[in-house]
């Protein structure tokens, strides 16, 4: 089973749907992004607050996907969404965030994070950079990704 934290447009929750290799799919955003389209019907959609996943079972999804959410949550909130996704999660829990963006941040963002910052998040988790040197090159506040995935 898979749980995708912040769906957004719906692209990543529609492949893995589509695709036909993962049962019990769900994707789970605070409101519906107005870019958001549904290309299956082999998911289900949820509407929760990351704090308050209440209509989930403790480790409900054997992996749970998170990508570029917690950086726009502000402090607080952003430490019980990670205490509440990792609540839900059985297995593998893979987040991703801008690694060291340059200040000021991107609007929109309430955290920056650096390797010391995950590390201290995430103590037990392995930390990969996805770097582009053509997304640097073209892209004027580029910075990395920082993949993080923990074994719950």
């Amino acid at each position: 089973s898979l749980l995708d934290v912040g769906v957004g447009a719906g692209e990543f929750v529609n492949s893995i749907a589509m695709a036909g290799k993962v049962k019990g799919i769900v994707g789970v955003d605070y409101k519906q992004h107005s870019r958001y389209t549904r290309h299956s019907d082999n998911y289900d959609m949820v509407t929760a607050d990351i704090r308050d996943f209440k209509m989930f079972e403790d480790n409900q999804f054997d992996t749970t996907v998170c990508m570029e959410v917690i950086e726009h949550l502000p402090d607080g909130v952003m430490e019980k969404g990670i205490a509440e996704v990792r609540r839900v999660t059985s297995g593998t829990l893979y987040m991703s965030v801008p690694f060291e963006e340059t200040e000021p941040i991107f609007r929109g963002h309430h955290q920056r994070y650096t390797r010391e910052r995950i590390s201290f998040l995430f103590p037990d988790a392995n930390i990969e950079l996805l770097y582009s040197q053509k997304a640097a090159e073209q892209s004027e506040g580029y910075c990395p990704i920082a993949l993080i995935t923990e074994e719950i």
